[in-house]
């Protein structure tokens, strides 16, 4: 299967491993350069995208939990405005979707999923909203503290009860919490990011 799908500007979930791994091998320079150019292209949180949702989570937790590791508090304060940007784009497009999560998007490349909810692109906020409220604490920047806690709080309880009614039906967390959107697997998609 070749994707149909065109990457600029485009936040790869596997970028936010790669990272990390520069992180934890003691090149936290290399990271902050490679998230700085990844931010550079084009991360604007946008209500009406719905191809790849899960970058928005994958950027949040990879900003916070960049400055976790490193404790550069220059990085932190130059990447706030842009995660509370993304905690305001999660509170949007939550409050508009049925099930009070992350909204269902058509990318195809690995979960097969089409107009489904992907569990994997809440996990990544649920991380990321997670990891800037710690972030937030450390600064003590009571405007983020608040913003990220508050979206935790609503956001979580949505999660749990997706899950419940997707385990009442498949048995397990699939690649999609509505059945039939997900080639294969029986309309459940490609087991992929929600592992």
């Amino acid at each position: 299967y070749v994707s149909r799908v065109q990457y600029p500007g485009y936040y790869l979930r596997d970028a936010i491993h790669i990272l990390r791994a520069y992180d934890l091998y003691g090149y936290p320079d290399l990271s902050s350069e490679n998230i700085r150019f990844i931010q550079g292209g084009g991360l604007n949180p946008d209500p009406n995208d719905n191809l790849d949702l899960s970058k928005y989570g994958d950027m949040l937790w990879n900003y916070a939990e960049h400055y976790l590791f490193t404790g550069d508090k220059k990085f932190a304060r130059e990447i706030i405005p842009e995660a509370k940007a993304i905690i305001t784009w999660c509170e949007k497009v939550r409050a508009k979707d049925e099930l009070g999560i992350i909204p269902k998007c058509s990318l195809e490349d690995n979960e097969l999923v089409t107009n489904g909810h992907r569990p994997g692109d809440n996990f990544m906020m649920l991380a990321g909203l997670r990891a800037a409220k710690r972030m937030a604490e450390e600064l003590q920047d009571n405007e983020l503290l608040k913003q990220a806690d508050s979206e935790i709080e609503n956001f979580h309880p949505q999660i749990v009860k997706a899950i419940g009614r997707v385990m009442d039906e498949a048995g397990y967390v699939p690649a999609t919490f509505d059945k039939g959107t997900g080639r294969g697997n029986d309309g459940w998609g490609q087991d992929w990011g929600n592992l």
